[in-house]
């Protein structure tokens, strides 16, 4: 194909220009409810396992370097299991979250045949909604999902009326990703043990951020996700309560417990454990006033709008920017070294605006316009300071291109 010097100078040397730059422009990462960056001393530590402990984890083995590396991974299991308050062996690790709410679900189902009923929520995370939906139509698993207030809070008495016989588990999302809506999984918990149901909770994104007592909150499962507190990925933990048995959804070697067949991956599970030491030491504090400052700027610019609930998660801000779309600025962003998330779904399976700003009635054109922020203890004053400031830039450009907006809006 012959080049001509308009494609070249329109096309191709401004790519080539832009990835050139990308390298030199410092990188503000604003993604965290996706995944975190991994913190330096986590990395240490892996390497350190990596070089030192390379046994595979198994008593039955008997040498040395076996029980050496078994020692890493009972000392890393004991500090995730008292991050939560429950005991050693009720943690199981897995590969994912995916896989974590798989073999709770379906394993928890497969073991309790005479029951059929699930109840979760509309603004699960997406993947799990997937998940239920292949059960209904693949496996005749009967699911309600409950309605949220525009808060993204759940009704008690709804939940309430929904639990009957057949009813094995009640699936809740502890904070929500996209709005950082904070669910009252201690009154659910409540709910579910006298009503003799069994409680499982993500708490992806409220893990070392919010204090969980798995004991004092009822929870009878829950999963944790070393790529939410700045630990490797991909690996998560499951919390199972010891009493209830679920079926293993893959079979093979002894592995966790029974459960998860296979090799467990030592160093990951290492800078999991090590993750979590450091996420004690994380002031929360500091990066909720770095969320309020980004709020407190972003509404000076005309037309943005919040999403969040007053009482949501402390690094999380979702904001709608009228007139412009979310995978535009967010596209934009990125050219500036700015890593952030867009509330629409243009970049997955789906062409359609965020099912959790629908289910919180937020307007098509505006749920179509969000973008999330997620802040974590890496993000610095001067950090916001220059996304505030890219902001402004972006959408006086996308607003001038825009149908939706006029200049009288200005």
């Amino acid at each position: 194909m012959r080049i001509t010097s308009k494609v070249l100078f329109n096309f191709i040397l401004p790519i080539f220009i832009n990835n050139i730059l990308s390298y030199f422009i410092m990188k503000i990462y604003l993604d965290n409810s996706t995944a975190t960056q991994i913190d330096p001393e986590v990395l240490d530590t892996m390497k350190e396992v990596y070089e030192k402990y390379d046994g595979v984890p198994r008593a039955d083995i008997g040498h040395s370097l076996a029980m050496d590396a078994k020692e890493v991974l009972d000392k890393s299991r004991k500090t995730i299991a008292d991050s939560i308050n429950v005991q050693f062996n009720e943690i199981i690790f897995t590969a994912s979250k995916e896989e974590s709410f798989n073999l709770i679900v379906r394993g928890l189902h497969l073991k309790n045949k005479g029951k059929n009923h699930l109840i979760t929520t509309k603004i699960e995370d997406f993947s799990f909604l997937k998940m239920c939906k292949y059960l209904e139509k693949n496996k005749g698993m009967e699911i309600d999902y409950l309605d949220v207030d525009k808060e993204g809070k759940i009704n008690l008495d709804e939940l309430k009326g929904k639990i009957k016989e057949n009813t094995f588990l009640v699936y809740v999302e502890h904070v929500n990703s996209e709005i950082g809506t904070i669910q009252d999984i201690e009154k659910i918990g409540e709910i579910c043990k006298r009503k003799d149901v069994f409680f499982a909770s993500d708490l992806t994104n409220s893990y070392m951020k919010i204090k969980t007592d798995a004991e004092k909150q009822n929870i009878d499962f829950a999963i944790l996700n070393s790529a939410q507190i700045h630990g490797p990925k991909p690996i998560c933990a499951v919390y199972k309560k010891k009493s209830i048995q679920i079926t293993p959804l893959i079979f093979g070697s002894s592995g966790e417990f029974g459960i998860v067949p296979g090799m467990v991956n030592v160093p990951h599970i290492a800078g999991f454990a090590k993750a979590v030491e450091l996420m004690k030491k994380q002031e929360n504090d500091k990066i909720r006033e770095l969320r309020d400052y980004l709020k407190e700027e972003l509404l000076k610019i005309k037309k943005t709008y919040i999403n969040n609930p007053e009482d949501n998660v402390f690094n999380n801000l979702n904001v709608s920017f009228f007139g412009v779309e979310g995978e535009a600025m967010l596209l934009r962003m990125d050219n500036y070294g700015i890593f952030v998330k867009s509330g629409s779904s243009c970049f997955s399976e789906i062409l359609e605006s965020s099912h959790v700003l629908k289910a919180i009635e937020v307007p098509t054109e505006l749920a179509q316009s969000s973008i999330i922020f997620t802040l974590s203890r890496f993000v610095g004053r001067e950090d916001i300071e220059k996304t505030v400031e890219a902001v402004k830039e972006v959408l006086a450009d996308l607003r001038k291109i825009s149908c939706m907006w006029d200049e009288k809006d200005e």
